[in-house]
Formats: C-alpha cells, sequence, structure tokens
C-alpha cells in the first residue's frame, strides 16, 4: 500500500485532531512519510520523532506518491534515521492558534529550529533529499498547507501520482 517516499496525509481521530484541523482549516491534522513498505518516519505530539510501523487505516489517509528516484530513497531512509528522538515543537502549535485567534501575519515567531511538527519533519526531508531545491522551501507548513503545495508542485512537475484510498 505505501512505498518508500509516499507522503501519507492523515484524518486523526485523536482528542487533538478535531482542533489541529480547526486551526489548520482543512481535513488532515497529521502527515508523514514513508521511509519503506511498512514504516513511516513521524513527528507526533507527546513523542520524539521516530520510525514505526505503518498503522493507518485507508480511510484515514490520503497518499501523494512523489515517484522520487533510488537516490532520493537512499537519502530519505539516512536523513530519516539521523532526525529519529528530534523533540516535538510544542511552541509552533502554539504560534497557530496565537495567529488565528489574534489574526497575525509574517514568519513563526515561536518555531524552534531544533525541534520539528509533522509538516516541518516531513519538508525538511523533502530539502535533505533534493525533493525540492532550496528555491522551493517553504517554511511554517501545516499538514493541510502542506498537502496544497505537494499538490500544486505535483501537477508543475507531472511527475506525482495521487493515490486517493479514501475520499470523505
Amino acid at each position: 500500500m505505501i512505498k518508500t517516499g509516499d507522503i501519507i496525509f492523515v484524518r486523526g481521530e485523536s482528542v487533538f485532531s478535531p482542533i489541529i484541523r480547526y486551526f489548520d482549516k482543512g481535513s488532515f491534522s497529521h502527515c508523514a512519510i514513508a521511509i519503506s513498505d511498512t514504516h513511516i518516519l513521524e513527528a507526533q505530539y507527546f513523542r520524539k520523532v521516530q520510525i514505526v510501523p505503518f498503522y493507518y487505516g485507508d480511510n484515514q489517509i490520503e497518499i501523494i506518491d512523489l515517484g522520487m528516484n533510488e537516490e532520493q530513497k537512499r537519502k530519505l531512509i539516512s536523513v530519516g534515521l539521523q532526525l529519529t528522538g528530534t523533540w516535538y515543537d510544542y511552541p509552533q502549535l502554539a504560534w497557530y492558534v496565537l495567529k488565528k485567534w489574534f489574526r497575525l501575519e509574517g514568519k513563526n515567531k515561536l518555531n524552534n529550529p531544533n525541534n520539528m511538527i509533522c509538516s516541518e519533519l516531513v519538508n525538511h526531508v523533502l530539502l535533505a533529499t533534493g525533493y525540492i531545491t532550496p528555491a522551493e522551501k517553504v517554511e511554517d507548513l501545516t499538514p493541510n498547507q502542506l498537502f496544497n503545495f505537494l499538490k500544486n508542485l505535483c501537477q508543475v512537475r507531472a511527475t506525482c501520482r495521487e493515490e486517493f484510498l479514501h475520499t470523505l
């Protein structure tokens, strides 16, 4: 079902998922990247970045197949191993709340460059593998913003294949 390099967008069912979707204005509350046919790399609250068995059901996810080449896949695994143990960036989530409540603009002032949320992790890995270039680098993306960015990038490049495993 998944393969190395696939980006998995999740319609989570945790207590925090509806809150994340509300502030993110979309249907996803989480994202991860596949590092094999059976395992994903993810930044999940209450845990550090880790590699875990793929555990999401088909009705919870949408997958974007980026069509990574073998070199990008090797780099993905290497970078993923280096990033395991990175702390979750709770203050960055607080910024999204403050931004919505107070209609703040600009760069996330609470982002800790040494910690990561899920979409930041995926973005970092895509940059490190060379899938996106420094000119295409985007910061402070939420899961839904990352989904839209990658969908648009796929349309421009015409190298990706979206696999919609379930639609609401």
